[in-house]
């Protein structure tokens, strides 16, 4: 036995079995073309440009390019401002405890939360969490444990709250960022000889 099909006369739309088809989906397809009509129907293509309009546009994007490079030269927002010398910073955590906070001055903190971690595979929750333990001077007065290992950096955490951690994680970024680019200053380029 066959799959039932539809038959698309000039005028009505009539089921295999001979009932009526519902009129929404009788007005979808007698609304559509015949296959052949949509395959033979010719495509809207973008008409193209003459070499002259190209060369016009190659130019006119040059040009952009270049008033684009001559306006961040002396864009004020590119001036990268001096950075402060931070010793520490004390901060009331949402939960009411006063935390006096800032990176150890004299220890690479990079290399301290590598040396932490070692054998992890690497995160960067995991690197944030441990500097803002590692950073941790005092909380309420008193100054937390000492970190020596993982599990150090967990009690650290834990004694701290999620909270209060989100807060010292954007105090680090905001006070004490990564080194940009832009920081840098090249003295001198090397360039490689022919």
């Amino acid at each position: 036995m066959g799959s039932p099909e539809l038959t698309l006369s000039t005028g009505a739309i009539k089921a295999p079995t001979g009932g009526a088809i519902p009129p929404e989906i009788a007005a979808a397809v007698a609304g559509q073309k015949p296959v052949a009509a949509r395959q033979a129907a010719p495509r809207n293509r973008r008409p193209v440009p003459s070499p002259e309009r190209t060369a016009a546009l190659h130019q006119q994007q040059h040009d952009e390019h270049a008033a684009e490079e001559q306006g961040t030269q002396s864009d004020p927002a590119d001036v990268v401002k001096p950075r402060e010398d931070i010793e520490t910073i004390e901060l009331k955590l949402p939960d009411g405890r006063d935390v006096v906070f800032g990176p150890p001055a004299g220890v690479s903190l990079t290399a301290r939360v590598a040396i932490l971690m070692a054998g992890q595979p690497p995160s960067d929750a995991l690197d944030l969490i441990a500097r803002c333990c590692i950073s941790v001077r005092s909380i309420d007065g008193q100054k937390p444990p000492p970190i020596t290992s993982r599990v150090d950096v967990q009690k650290v955490a834990n004694l701290l709250g999620d909270n209060s951690l989100d807060v010292l994680a954007y105090v680090l970024s905001e006070y004490w960022p990564a080194v940009k680019l832009k920081e840098l200053q090249i003295v001198k380029k090397n360039l490689r000889g022919p």
